[in-house]
This record gives structure tokens, sequence and C-alpha cells, in this order.
């Protein structure tokens, strides 16, 4: 059987793999290669049946109304994106030295936006992020994921449509000032034609925000098919900084910006995949490190990072030949 690359179309020298399904333990093998030219791995057959490894419980499913009827976290949240956008705001800094940073207001400080920009999520789920996001006060935000029951629209203002983006880029009447994959376009058939339609959907001086594993890091090249973030079957692609810029330059984009977030997860769930440990046990049974353990995970997590050799990766693209709005 000749081993094609759907991303650079070689056929020499590609390296067949082995790959358990282990987020939900039921150890089904499926057939991964990875491209001697791209070095994009990828699963050998996309399963026609991808709908049934998503289950009711996968956890981008989860319903989170809850979110949009939280008055008190919503006060704070938009303080604290006046803040992070550079409007003084006591109220803002103050909430900020008891919570998380909310990682959308680094994103829209990246992109010169603001809360008046118009967001689109792709593959959200039931929209967890941008529900947040419109929470925190910024004004349009829309997503799409094809994998829903039905289209949900909350009574915020935030819809999710049940569509694919190739679908729903043929009749939006409307451009986007930034369009995010966060950890969905290695769940996609053809991510090539997901940034052509991306590209057809961003405003003239937009930016697409994709986050993805990547094969091109320490942590396949230690764990092989033990590393996590193959997700198999689900990950069809774990495309490298080389990959990855031959789809931006076949959809006419242009990366402006990488960044590495990976995180202790590359070790810890590889660690429990090379125990046959899988994704779904309960919080104690994957309580195995000590923690001496983890504060070595961290500083190698951060580490590889500096280096360009995290096994996450951030890419801001931007139509080509225009300037992004970044610093």
């Amino acid at each position: 059987m000749t081993l094609v690359c759907r991303i650079c179309g070689n056929v020499e020298g590609n390296i067949p793999y082995r790959v358990r399904e282990m987020m939900f333990g039921t150890r089904e093998v499926f057939d991964y290669f990875q491209c001697k030219q791209c070095g994009c791995l990828q699963i050998a057959d996309i399963p026609t049946d991808l709908a049934r490894h998503y289950p009711n419980d996968y956890f981008s499913f989860k319903k989170f109304s809850r979110s949009t009827q939280n008055p008190l976290r919503g006060f704070f949240d938009r303080h604290r994106v006046m803040q992070g956008l550079g409007q003084p705001d006591w109220i803002g800094r103050f909430a900020g030295l008891f919570a998380k940073p909310l990682n959308y207001v680094e994103w829209l400080n990246k992109t010169r936006l603001d809360t008046r920009a118009s967001i689109l999520d792709v593959g959200c789920g039931r929209g967890k992020l941008l529900l947040r996001m419109r929470l925190g006060g910024v004004q349009d935000c829309t997503g799409v994921d094809p994998f829903l029951t039905e289209t949900v629209r909350y009574d915020n203002g935030v819809t999710i449509h049940k569509t694919s983006l190739t679908e729903f880029a043929r009749t939006a009447s409307k451009k986007y000032d930034l369009i995010m994959f966060h950890h969905s376009l290695e769940h996609m058939e053809n991510p090539g034609e997901m940034l052509k339609s991306a590209a057809r959907l961003l405003s003239s001086r937009g930016t697409i925000m994709v986050r993805i594993p990547v094969a091109d890091c320490y942590a396949w090249e230690h764990y092989g098919v033990n590393w996590m973030p193959l997700d198999a079957p689900r990950h069809l692609y774990l495309l490298t900084r080389k990959s990855m810029q031959i789809l931006a330059e076949q959809a006419g984009l242009q990366i402006w910006r990488t960044e590495y977030d990976s995180t202790i997860q590359q070790f810890t769930h590889s660690e429990l995949y090379c125990r046959d440990i899988p994704l779904n046990v309960s919080e104690k049974e994957k309580r195995i490190f000590s923690r001496a353990k983890i504060k070595e995970f961290k500083r190698q997590a951060e580490q590889l990072n500096q280096q360009q050799r995290g096994d996450q990766a951030v890419f801001y693209l931007s139509l080509a030949g225009i300037s992004p709005q970044a610093n």
C-alpha cells in the first residue's frame, strides 16, 4: 500500500505507525504515517464513522448555558478586559490579582483588536470560550461546529451553527476580524480547504489564529505512539511548521507569528499511555507523579517552548501581502 501525504503529495519514505485509542480506553488500533518530506503525521484512512468517536460526553459538547447568566463574573471580566486592553481600571487590576489571566485578552492585544471585533470560532463545540468572551464584553461572537446535534442560540447573542466551515463560508454575509481554530484543525478531514474557507471569511486586515499540536517536537520523538496528542482517531493530522507553511501558502495566507504553548500534559498524559492507563480514569488513578516530578515536567515544558520544541504551537496568519495588525 502506497502512503501518500495529503499535505504535500510525497510518496517516498513515509513511515507507518500503529496507534491506539486511549482517551476513552477502547484501545482500538488505527494506522498512521509520517511524511518524510513535510513531517506531517496523519491517519492513513479517515474513518467513515468519525461521529462515533465523539460521544455525547465528549468534553467540548458539555452544556454551558450558565456561562451566559453570571452577572458577578461578567462584571469583573469586563473590568479585567478593559485593564488588559490598556484602559486603566482599578477594579480590573485588583480582580486580576486573584484570577487566572483571560487568554483571549492576550490574543486581542497581539492582533490589535478590541471588544468591537467580530469573532468566529471554528470547531468550538458548544462555545465555552465564546461565552466567556461575550461575558467579558466582546460584542460579536459566532461559532461553527458540524458535530453538534443542532444549532445553539444563547440568550446573550452568541450563536453556534451546526455546520462545516466550508458550508458556512458559502452563505456568510460578513467578514470576521479574528477567526480561531483552538485545537480543532487537527480534527478536520481537509485542513487545507478549511484554511481556504477561513481566508474567504477574513476581513482585509484580520487574523486567523490556529492552535494545534505539532509533530516536530521533543515529545513525539521521545514517546512515539504513546504521545498523547496523537489522540487516534480524532486527530487526523499532526502538522509541523513546514506542513503548516505549505497549507498557508496554498490558502493565500502568510504566517506572521508563531508561539509555543505546550504544557506538562505532553509528559504526564503520555507517561500514562506508556503505562497503558487511558485518559478517562479517575483523577486518583492519574496521580502517579511526585511533586518533584511535576515541577521537573513544568520546567522542561517551559524550556521546550523557549526552544520551539514544545508539542503545541499557535500560528497567526493574515492574507498574503497584507501587513497584519500586530506589533
